[in-house]
C-alpha cells in the first residue's frame, strides 16, 4: 500500500508538472504572437519609409521634368518675341515702300527710290531650331531603374527570409557529457518559421504472447517479504 501510495503521488505531482509545462507553452504561443505582430509592425514601418523615400525619389524626377519644361516654354518665349520684332520690322519697311510707290512725282520718286536702295539689305533667314523631344527615352530609364531597385530588394528580402527567418523559435534542449546541446526540435518546409509536429514512431504490431509478456513486464506483482520486513517489487 505504501508503494501504490507513493507511485500516485508521484503521478500526481507528474500530471501536476505536465499542466503547468501546457500553460507555460500556452503563455509561449501568445509571447511569439507577440513578438511575430511587433516584427510584422517594424516591417511595414520599414517599408513605409522606403515608400516615401520613393516618392520623393519621384518628385524629384518630375521636378526636374518641370524644370525642363519651363526652360524649354521660356525659349519658346524668347523666339516668338523675336519673331515679332522681325515681323513688325518688315512691316514697316513693308508701308515704307507702299508711301513711295504711291509717289507721283518723278524726280521724288526716283530720290526716295535711290535713298531706300542704299540702305535696303536681304532680309535675313529666319533662324532654325530644333526641338528635342526626349519623352521616349524617360519610360526605357524608368523600366530600368525599376528593374534595379526591384532586383536589390528582392535580394534583401530572400536573404531575409532564408537567412535571419530560417531559424525555427523552438529548439530542443538534451545533454551531451554533462552540458547543455541545443538542436532544432522543429523543422520547417517554407522560409518562414512554422511548428511542424513530429509524427510518432510506428510501433511493430504485437503478438497476443508478445502483448502480454509486455504487461507483465509493466504490471508485475508486489511481494513482501516476509521474514525481514523489507518490501519489495521484485518476484521471490
Amino acid at each position: 500500500l505504501t508503494e501504490l501510495s507513493l507511485q500516485k503521488e508521484q503521478l500526481q505531482l507528474k500530471i501536476i508538472e505536465i499542466e503547468d509545462e501546457v500553460d507555460k507553452w500556452q503563455k509561449e504561443r501568445d509571447r511569439i504572437k507577440n513578438f511575430t505582430t511587433n516584427e510584422k509592425a517594424t516591417v511595414d514601418q520599414h517599408f513605409k519609409e522606403l515608400v516615401r523615400d520613393l516618392e520623393k525619389q519621384r518628385e524629384e524626377v518630375k521636378a526636374s521634368l518641370d524644370q525642363r519644361e519651363q526652360i524649354a516654354v521660356e525659349n519658346v518665349k524668347e523666339i516668338v518675341e523675336e519673331l515679332e520684332d522681325r515681323a513688325k520690322l518688315l512691316q514697316e519697311e513693308k508701308e515704307t515702300r507702299e508711301q513711295i510707290h504711291q509717289i507721283s512725282d518723278s524726280v521724288l520718286f526716283l530720290q526716295e527710290f535711290g535713298a531706300m536702295m542704299r540702305s535696303y539689305t536681304i532680309p535675313p533667314s529666319l533662324p532654325t531650331y530644333s526641338v528635342l523631344l526626349e519623352g521616349e527615352n524617360m519610360s526605357p530609364s524608368m523600366g530600368v531603374l525599376r528593374d534595379d531597385l526591384l532586383n536589390v530588394c528582392m535580394r534583401h528580402v530572400e536573404k531575409i527570409c532564408k537567412g535571419d527567418l530560417s531559424r525555427n523559435f523552438i529548439e530542443r534542449n538534451h545533454m551531451e557529457n554533462g552540458r547543455v546541446q541545443r538542436g532544432m526540435l522543429f523543422t520547417t518546409k517554407t522560409t518562414y518559421p512554422s511548428i511542424v509536429r513530429h509524427q510518432p514512431a510506428k510501433v511493430p504490431p504485437q503478438t497476443w504472447k508478445s502483448s502480454k509478456q509486455s504487461m507483465l513486464s509493466h504490471y508485475r506483482p508486489f511481494y513482501v517479504n516476509k521474514g525481514n520486513g523489507v518490501t519489495s517489487n521484485e518476484a521471490p
